[in-house]
């Protein structure tokens, strides 16, 4: 079985105050939509101890920091989006 992919949100005070509260329902949201709900360990955390850095979201080992509404997606895609690839037969050229 493959390993959950583990997402922590701060849902201390000041991280929930300056906008986790509101990235708490676009994960939650886009981890639905996308079908990621079996693929991850989603929960939160009392603190993150960057409180002067908040809001911020971790995913595997990656700390984000400064999180706001407009980079959660990005983050989050950046995460699961496999990065498109060409495939060999898009190069070859018929003669």
């Amino acid at each position: 079985m493959k390993e959950k992919i583990k997402v922590v949100i701060c849902l201390g005070s000041s991280c929930y105050s300056r906008g986790n509260a509101k990235t708490l329902e676009i994960v939650k949201d886009y981890l639905a939509m996308n079908q990621l709900i079996d693929q991850t360990d989603f929960r939160g955390k009392l603190c993150s101890n960057d409180c002067n850095h908040g809001p911020v979201l971790s995913i595997g080992d990656q700390k984000h920091l400064n999180v706001t509404e407009s980079s959660i997606v990005k983050i989050l895609d950046a995460t699961f989006k496999p990065k498109k690839q060409h495939s060999p037969q898009a190069y070859h050229t018929e003669k």
